[in-house]
């Protein structure tokens, strides 16, 4: 019960504040008053299941909204789950979260076999690439500029220029990329 007086009052308050209202406006819209508003929104009081229909009334929403608790996205992938999208001599790509659509955003590792390089002629204007830097030594080509990467390092770049990576170390290379699309010129697929 404690943890759904918790829910409504953080959703009255959310709700409240996404309308633009004080805690009086909503008082004079629901006919409920200010003190028990206030109240619930702390989640200090137990509201009626009458005091609830007001205040969805009041803010013309579903009651169902100030009772449902968010739900929190969780997903977990383990190493042993990510299995090779594209695989090719010298290279590995692995993807760890497939494209989604609501923020335009993939998450994969590269892992690049010792004096091996990946060239890019580029993507398109507007994405962008996101490379961390996981184990060994890499030197990136972004359009005639030279980056040398070590365990640790990041970079950020518009990659609709031409690049390359190319593994300068001992051992392999592994590199988390997350690759940002933009939302303009997205072809919706359902």
């Amino acid at each position: 019960m404690e943890q759904l007086k918790k829910c409504i009052g953080l959703n009255l308050y959310n709700y409240r504040n996404k309308a633009g209202l004080t805690l009086q406006q909503l008082s004079e819209l629901t006919k409920v008053s200010k003190t028990m508003l206030s109240g619930i929104e702390k989640a200090e009081m137990n509201p009626s299941i009458t005091t609830l229909w007001k205040i969805a009334d009041g803010l013309k929403i579903p009651i169902s909204w100030l009772m449902n608790e968010k739900k929190r996205e969780i997903t977990l992938v383990r190493n042993h789950d990510c299995t090779p999208t594209i695989t090719e001599t010298g290279y590995c790509i692995k993807t760890i979260f497939p494209f989604d659509p609501q923020k335009h955003i993939e998450v994969y590792v590269k892992e690049i076999e010792e004096s091996h390089i990946i060239h890019s002629d580029g993507h398109r204007e507007g994405i962008m690439e996101y490379l961390m830097i996981h184990e060994g030594t890499l030197e990136i080509n972004i359009a005639d500029t030279i980056y040398q990467l070590y365990e640790g390092d990041s970079i950020r770049f518009a990659a609709d220029v031409e690049h390359s990576y190319k593994n300068i170390g001992k051992g392999s290379v592994k590199a988390y990329t997350i690759i940002y699309y933009p939302e303009k010129d997205m072809i919706e697929i359902t």
